[in-house]
């Protein structure tokens, strides 16, 4: 029987990684891990897990949350799958010690051509579209940009960005209006990368978005859009229900970077993973995850597909901590096998 095999063995199944959205699952409502989850990431670690934040912030923004945090994660997933981050405090891993060094990360996402392109293609299909193009390295301003704005929308874009369209987001905080006849374009820099455009009508759901989006591009522009990912990006206002959409390379997505994350690992998703998450964004992932769970907090959506839906919300008691707590208490691997499956993703007999 393989390793993987015997850590998966017992009542409860054990998964060798997780890859866990952060707000509205992992993150109290304050925008924090509680005692009770660090307690319970570490006990997971310390029996040989792998912990993934994936979340649709940027690296800034993750760096933010968890600056001075007691726990530190093997990876940080950011920008909905754009980036791939390994924090420089993240234990030592040989398997990822070969392959991304600490405080290293690797980014997919549109080239600033092609963001330019599109946002003044889907301007013209929809003008009252509003539009945000986020860098694919970092969240801080593109120094080359016209201009940058401070948002924030239900606190999950809390930084700088750059190529804001029109003269408010979603939840109408913190930005400043655009200045003389700038437009989108003039905003996007091709010389620079970005990881998706992030778009959204005042007052309309993601599904209207998307609908008016299509009808006003041609049937060859629908067919060259086929060749990217146009996504709900899961961020919903709760002032007025606007829903936003986003478009990104195939290769992104967080079930595209779940999968990626495990095969460099050798591991497979739909066999080693467990995934946690509450949105639209999640999606993906969480039915591509051998398991998957979901906070009561979570859409009806999500819940409906999920292996399982725990009565905890994103609260103490964490959906996640329950979760973990549950496996170990069924009984934890042994050093030798976990040490195998952490460090090389070994599938031989024991």
């Amino acid at each position: 029987m393989s390793a993987r095999s015997l850590l998966r063995r017992g009542p409860t199944c054990w998964h060798s990684i997780i890859f866990s959205d952060l707000d509205g699952t992992l993150l109290s409502s304050d925008h924090s891990l509680t005692p009770r989850t660090i307690a319970s990431l570490q006990r997971y670690r310390d029996a040989g897990g792998l912990v993934v934040y994936i979340t649709g912030r940027s690296e800034t923004a993750v760096q933010r949350i968890f600056d001075g945090c007691a726990f530190t994660a093997d990876l940080w997933v950011t920008q909905n799958g754009g980036r791939i981050y390994r924090p420089v405090s993240a234990p030592s891993h040989a398997a990822l010690d070969r392959t991304l060094p600490t405080g290293r990360g690797e980014d997919t996402g549109l080239t600033g051509t092609e963001a330019r392109r599109w946002a003044e293609r889907f301007l013209q299909a929809v003008p009252q579209l509003r539009m945000l193009a986020k860098d694919t390295a970092s969240a801080e301003p593109n120094t080359q940009s016209v201009a940058t704005n401070k948002l924030d929308f239900l606190t999950l874009l809390d930084e700088c960005h750059h190529g804001l369209a029109n003269s408010s987001y979603p939840n109408g905080k913190g930005l400043t209006e655009p200045k003389g006849q700038e437009t989108v374009a003039d905003r996007i820099s091709g010389a620079h990368p970005q990881s998706r455009l992030l778009m959204w009508v005042r007052g309309w759901p993601e599904p209207k978005v998307r609908a008016a989006l299509l009808r006003g591009l041609s049937e060859a522009e629908l067919a060259e859009l086929a060749g990217y990912r146009l996504a709900a990006s899961g961020l919903v206002s709760p002032v007025d229900g606007t829903g936003s959409i986003e478009l990104s390379p195939t290769n992104t997505g967080k079930r595209f970077a779940m999968e990626s994350v495990c095969t460099r690992l050798g591991l497979v998703a739909a066999r080693d993973a467990c995934a946690f998450g509450d949105g639209e964004n999640d999606v993906e992932m969480l039915a591509a995850a051998h398991r998957s769970v979901a906070p009561s907090n979570a859409s009806t959506k999500v819940r409906g597909l999920v292996s399982s839906v725990r009565a905890e919300s994103n609260d103490d008691p964490n959906v996640v901590a329950v979760e973990l707590d549950a496996w170990m208490d069924a009984g934890a691997p042994s050093s030798r096998l976990r040490k195998r499956v952490r460090d090389h993703g070994d599938d031989s007999p024991d």
